[in-house]
């Protein structure tokens, strides 16, 4: 088993980092250091100075050149979709004794399409409810970045 030194609140986060942060992630497994990729063709363009919609390199190719040469990377895959419901229903089996009536409203959102967006604007609506949900979250993603390492084979030192 690989012993590394990582940021692990940084880990849980790029492993559920959702839709709307699309990056490329990757996991130095000499150093644990942890290497975030902009996906968007036009950053990328920007950031090597290329012109617009240049068609020089593909996406692919300019991604390559910002992961350093003769390093040993792991892809850190994006996990949200995977873990998402299960956040959801674990959070709401953990407040339904505090919380009737939001856990009522919960259970209802989850169950159609778009309720992940219901979810959340229930949470937020009441603010001790949204302080246990974030706490719950934090740990719920730590965990889960704990198993991927062990999947892994490698330990936090």
């Amino acid at each position: 088993m690989k012993r590394l030194q990582i940021n692990l609140d940084e880990l849980a986060f790029v492993l559920h980092r959702g839709k709307l942060l699309d990056m490329y992630c990757f996991l130095n497994i000499a150093t644990g250091e942890i290497l975030n990729i902009p996906s968007d063709r036009k950053t990328l363009e920007s950031m090597f100075k290329l012109p617009e919609n240049s068609t020089l390199l593909t996406t692919a190719d300019l991604v390559s050149r910002m992961v350093p040469a003769g390093v040993n990377f792991l892809t850190i895959p994006n996990l949200f979709s995977q873990n998402v419901f299960n956040l959801m229903s674990e959070f709401i089996a953990s407040i339904q004794e505090s919380f009737p009536v939001e856990t009522e409203d919960l259970l209802r959102a989850v169950q159609h399409e778009g309720g992940w967006a219901e979810f959340l604007n229930i949470v937020r609506s009441n603010d001790e409810l949204l302080a246990k949900y974030i706490r719950f979250r934090d740990r719920f993603f730590e965990s889960s970045a704990r198993r991927w390492l062990e999947e892994k084979n490698i330990e936090l030192v």
